[in-house]
């Protein structure tokens, strides 16, 4: 085994820390072919708006299955907090 193995960083967005290891372990499969076995996680910090107060541009890219098609979608919002995901997601009940 290697002494000195690489280190991976990635920047997750989850609910809660058990979904960001989560997640982390799940791209790590996907992309490194490493297993939750063969690694150990160093740190998982919370990162925290660093302007709350500023009106931000949010967006989400969706896909759908019509009756005839594959459409893709994508949706912009204009809000103060990552919350306005939620409700992006709660609009695109298929206008």
């Amino acid at each position: 085994k290697n002494p000195v193995p690489k280190i991976y960083r990635m920047r997750l967005f989850a609910k809660n820390t058990v979904l960001a290891k989560s997640r982390f372990w799940y791209f790590m499969k996907k992309l490194n072919k490493a297993k939750k076995s063969g690694g150990e996680l160093l740190a998982v910090n919370e990162l925290f708006d660093k302007g709350p107060t500023k009106v931000k541009n949010y967006g989400i890219w969706l896909r759908y299955e019509s009756r005839t098609n594959t459409h893709n979608m994508y949706k912009t919002r204009q809000a103060m907090s990552p919350a306005v995901i939620s409700s992006i997601r709660q609009s695109a009940q298929f206008e």
